[in-house]
């Protein structure tokens, strides 16, 4: 086992007020492996809403409001040792209109430039990064157990941040045990395994596993591809203050951007020709939160957490649960 790393894995930043969630997120979601925009967003959804696992309460009047329910007791927490920012791996599974979704929580936006830079991405023997693969395979039991003869039912998994990998990892676990892993919706997940890892994972699951990195987004640059890392699955990128197009989504899954050095130099320059822009951003959003009425985009958070996200560099605000969403709705 690695060693642990003692931080807390949500935070206020990837929570959100019930009155935020909508209530249409399941709107346009069929079990269908092929990708669509709905499967998409109600999986986005399902990312944010893994961050609220220590509030079950919470969980399960949203899940009702979506017309979903947790699958058997729901909720897996695990303690975990790994060399990951994370001292417990937080997973649900719901059941919905007849699939069965797997949703993994990330961790905290705020340390990710921490972990960017210690986290140590030694493959194991099958090629994942051993925190990756320690981390997903101690929810597995737990995960199996609840399925039980839901072996069948068509399940997505998908999982946003470190819980992309996670989700990675865990479907194809599931997929070789005989689950029906129907698709993989990962979102700003960093590189899970090895070459070789990803020509395994990709023989089974690739094809129907969509990998969405919004904007300056960091995290899905590492760990660098000069380390050997590979991204797995089909790749949909989307630009700033645009939407996820499924006409852009890649036709196979070749594509191993973004790249490290050329989306951290970008975000470097970005900062430095616009210093103003964080300021600016700031002050809008205390303006909102000053004035209720101002205009402003619907459901658009409005608090002091709004505050403290404007306040973050460019490429971790991309990296936000919520700034998936939007870019999907």
């Amino acid at each position: 086992m690695g060693r642990m790393v003692e931080v807390d894995q949500m935070s206020i930043l990837t929570t959100l007020p019930p009155k935020l969630y909508a209530k249409d997120a399941f709107l346009g979601t069929n079990p269908s492996p092929a990708f669509s925009i709905g499967n998409a967003r109600a999986a986005a959804w399902l990312c944010q809403l893994a961050y609220e696992v220590p509030d079950r309460g919470k969980m399960a009047d949203i899940l009702q409001t979506w017309g979903a329910e947790f699958l058997r007791e729901g909720i897996i927490s695990t303690i975990v040792s790994t060399p990951l920012p994370i001292s417990r791996t937080e997973a649900f599974l719901a059941k919905h209109d007849g699939a069965v979704y797997l949703a993994f929580a990330g961790t905290d936006p705020v340390i990710v430039a921490d972990w960017i830079t210690d986290l140590r991405f030694h493959p194991d023997a099958m090629g994942i990064a051993s925190g990756f693969s320690e981390a997903a395979r101690s929810t597995l039991p737990t995960i199996k157990n609840m399925l039980g003869t839901a072996s069948s039912t068509p399940l997505c998994v998908t999982g946003h941040s470190l819980g992309g990998a996670l989700a990675v990892v865990a479907a194809a676990a599931l997929k070789s045990e005989g689950f029906e892993v129907a698709s993989v919706y990962t979102f700003g997940a960093p590189r899970p395994g090895t070459a070789s890892y990803k020509k395994a994972y990709d023989a089974v699951l690739g094809s129907t596993t969509y990998r969405l990195v919004h904007a300056a987004d960091i995290v899905p640059t590492v760990a660098p591809s000069q380390l050997g890392m590979r991204h797995v699955g089909r790749l949909l990128r989307c630009e700033a203050g645009r939407k996820f197009e499924p006409a852009m989504l890649a036709p196979d899954v070749t594509s191993d951007e973004p790249v490290f050095t050329e989306t951290l130099t970008n975000a470097v320059r970005d900062e430095l020709r616009q210093p103003w822009e964080r300021p600016a951003r700031f002050l809008d959003a205390a303006r909102h939160l000053l004035d209720p009425d101002a205009p402003r985009e619907e459901n658009a958070r409005v608090d002091i957490v709004s505050l403290v996200i404007e306040t973050l560099p460019t490429a971790v605000r991309d990296h936000l649960p919520d700034r998936y969403i939007a870019a999907l709705s």
